[in-house]
């Protein structure tokens, strides 16, 4: 049996279509199966990125003659050629979006329209997302901060936090489609730009750093109610223990009363009933 390098030269010095398929045959599992882990299951696309790693080989076959192993170079180039696809999907992605928020700027409706209608029901539906989603669409547009920074801070790379930033975009549009809000992702995107971030007034960072620090050096509401609480039971206990004193006192008193002078203790009797 020949040797993929055998097969290699033959099939460039006389373009021997069998000796390619042949080479494709013995090949194309284990490219196969790594080009689907690549694209995470995706079996459609890992088709395609397997075609495009054997048409690579059969452009560069003549340089790989005497390379050491082919599957090695076979799988290194199953990476590569992946790597490459999601850079251009990427870069598609990208330019779709800014052809469409472009758009969407030259159309009635403006970013500054969306959020009018927006403003007033975003914060509600904001809280129907799930926490993470909802974490993606604070970072990205309420905090202005870049695909890269948000994956740091949800623990991921920049190509899934670009992705979760979307999911999370998606899902808040539907809800507010259901409240009649009929704008487009990209407008909606847009609009939280424009509308969602205002300039704080100077000095309030100072201020309230300052107002909080001292509040957390003070003693709590809390401690503070415990305290009063422990002094009005204190001060209830007081008052049940001089009732009871004088209810004690007060019946030995009647008793020595009634003894000494009957006819006084009657009249003071009556007096008290009336």
């Amino acid at each position: 049996m020949a040797t993929d390098n055998e097969l290699l030269r033959e099939y460039a010095r006389s373009a021997s279509e069998a000796a390619f398929a042949e080479l494709v045959h013995r090949h194309v599992s284990m490219v196969y199966s790594t080009a689907l882990r690549e694209t995470d299951g995706d079996a459609p696309l890992a088709q395609d990125l397997t075609q495009l790693v054997f048409v690579e080989l059969s452009r560069k076959a003549a340089s790989l003659i005497r390379h050491p192993a082919l599957a090695g170079w076979l799988y290194t180039c199953v990476r590569w050629t992946a790597a490459n696809t999601r850079r251009a999907e990427d870069r598609r992605q990208r330019r779709q979006l800014e052809y469409q928020t472009m758009s969407q700027l030259l159309t009635p409706e403006s970013p500054e329209s969306t959020w009018r209608q927006v403003r007033p029901v975003l914060d509600d539906t904001l809280h129907e997302l799930g926490e993470i989603d909802r974490a993606a669409v604070v970072l990205r547009f309420f905090e202005d901060q870049s695909l890269q920074q948000v994956g740091m801070q949800l623990g991921l790379n920049e190509n899934a936090a670009r992705m979760r930033v979307e999911r999370a975009l998606r899902k808040l549009h539907d809800r507010l489609l259901k409240r009649g809000i009929t704008s487009t992702r990209s407008a909606l995107a847009a609009a939280l730009v424009a509308g969602a971030i205002v300039s704080v007034p100077s000095g309030l960072a100072a201020s309230i750093a300052a107002g909080a620090i001292a509040a957390a050096a003070a003693p709590s509401n809390i401690t503070m109610s415990v305290k009063l609480l422990k002094s009005g039971v204190a001060a209830k206990k007081l008052v049940l223990i001089g009732t009871a004193s004088v209810f004690v006192l007060g019946t030995i008193g009647s008793i020595h009363l009634l003894r000494a002078h009957p006819a006084l203790a009657q009249r003071l009797h009556r007096w008290l009933m009336h």
